[in-house]
């Protein structure tokens, strides 16, 4: 039942890549994911969050779920003068610094598109534009039963992508 009502949060997402010598020799390069917030709950078959009543789900043979993913972005730095990995400061932090200094990178990065808000393609560190996301998942629970139903449903909903491909990147690529 526990798992029937899973729910969870998580705030300030970054997962950062380097490189300096693999995929192109002549310079550095690096690229990351971010997110403000991801949120992630089982819903009902409107898509709502409420308790869930494990009877209702066995009858309806079918499972539903949604992910929340406010201000996803993906960037990239072709030619990066910034090389966190290779870094003495960088290094040298503990935990919670790196925590620290990874957010202020995320916020300058985001104060740096906003300032560019209308330019994004000339020198946009941003591949995907921070924007927000909803993913709904519907599960058929009894595909035996129903296969006339798809095992899996995925829905991707957002108000607007915008991605950005520059030679640079092309190159890096």
């Amino acid at each position: 039942m526990i798992l029937e009502n899973l729910r969870f949060s998580v705030t300030t997402v970054h997962v950062r890549f380097e490189d300096s010598s693999v995929s192109r020799r002549d310079q550095n390069f690096n690229f990351g994911l971010m997110a403000d917030k991801i949120t992630y709950s089982m819903t009902n078959n409107r898509f709502s969050r409420a308790f869930l009543n494990i009877d209702d789900k066995i009858s309806e043979q079918k499972s539903f779920s949604m992910l929340i993913i406010n201000k996803f972005a993906m960037y990239w730095n072709s030619d990066a003068q910034e090389n966190w990995t290779k870094s003495k400061d960088f290094g040298d932090l503990k935990a919670a610094r790196v925590i620290s200094f990874s957010k202020k990178h995320m916020e300058n990065l985001l104060m740096n598109h906003h300032n560019k808000k209308h330019d994004y393609t000339h020198n946009s560190v941003f591949l995907i534009q921070p924007c927000d996301l909803t993913l709904k998942f519907r599960t058929n629970l009894a595909p035996h039963l129903r296969p006339e139903i798809p095992e899996s449903t995925i829905a991707l909903e957002t108000n607007e992508i915008l991605l950005s491909l520059d030679e640079e990147v092309y190159k890096d690529i």
